[in-house]
């Protein structure tokens, strides 16, 4: 039940984090919107985990395990990201961003020589043709110009970054470094990134002090990144990267309900297909057996 309630919790809060940071489009440059973001977050997290006497001791190893954690989770995938999301819908970002299942098992296979699972890369198959019928409208805009080019090569590259990412983080959870403690140092050493990518391309550190810019900042710092990243960190430890990443497929149909209630989104009977495939697959994966280990 733990694993379903943190699998349930990632999904909804990842499914509305993208109508947060889309009232943040625009406003400020994006490593300037992610340094607010990923900075407030990892000072808030390590300044309560200071406090509470729950920060762990660390290697200098893992501490550079943990900066590569933050470099690639944390700084790189989300800059690659929003780079992609301003060369292509939306929705075909989403369904290029649920490859990362089979991508993390292979990546398990390689690295830690874990082996595949029929079962995941069945209800991967399962899910990713769900996708792919409730995106189905924003494909039929494509046109493969070459900015649309360009943006499916960067979500392509923010896989393999984000893959790289879990594993460094499934060797974290191997060495008994706890989520929280984690995800604030990965925080902070993605802001790191961040700062000198922000100087590197002399972007001004301007801060809107709007209701809307500054609502969706506490958001996105509080249940978007603080607790979503904790959560799935655990999860991640829990029941196993290939397995944790079936949220990438489970968040977009969120991110549908959200849009049908605030944009106006009409469902189309493929589109409703589609989340039956998502549920089919997620079923096919994650339905209860015994724990795997990595």
């Amino acid at each position: 039940m733990k694993d379903v309630l943190l699998f349930a919790g990632v999904a909804l809060i990842w499914g509305t984090t993208w109508l947060a940071a889309k009232l943040q489009t625009g406003v400020v440059p994006v490593e300037i919107a992610l340094i607010y973001r990923m900075g407030g977050a990892g000072v808030l997290l390590f300044t309560w985990l200071l406090a509470s006497r729950q920060l762990p001791k660390l290697t200098a190893r893992d501490h550079a395990c943990l900066a590569a954690l933050g470099l690639l989770m944390f700084g790189l995938n989300y800059q690659i990201a929003y780079l992609a999301l301003a060369r292509l819908p939306s929705g075909v970002v989403a369904l290029l961003s649920s490859l990362l299942v089979p991508v993390n098992a292979v990546a398990l296979r390689i690295v830690y020589g874990k082996r595949l699972e029929p079962r995941v890369l069945a209800g991967a198959a399962c899910g990713i043709g769900g996708l792919g019928l409730i995106f189905a409208r924003d494909l039929t805009t494509l046109r493969m110009r070459p900015a649309e080019l360009e943006g499916v090569a960067l979500v392509l590259v923010s896989l393999l970054v984000v893959a790289a990412g879990q594993m460094v983080a499934v060797r974290n959870g191997r060495r008994g470094i706890p989520a929280s403690g984690a995800t604030a140092w990965g925080l902070l050493y993605g802001t790191g990134f961040l700062v000198l990518l922000a100087l590197a391309r002399g972007s001004v550190p301007a801060l809107p002090l709007t209701a809307t810019f500054l609502g969706s900042l506490f958001y996105l710092i509080g249940a978007g990144t603080i607790l979503v990243f904790w959560w799935y960190l655990t999860l991640l430890h829990r029941i196993g990267a290939d397995r944790a990443s079936f949220v990438s497929v489970a968040y977009p149909v969120v991110a549908l309900a959200v849009s049908t209630a605030f944009e106006g989104y009409v469902w189309t009977a493929a589109a409703a297909g589609g989340v039956a495939l998502v549920i089919v697959g997620n079923a096919v994966a994650l339905w209860p057996r015994k724990r795997i280990r990595e």
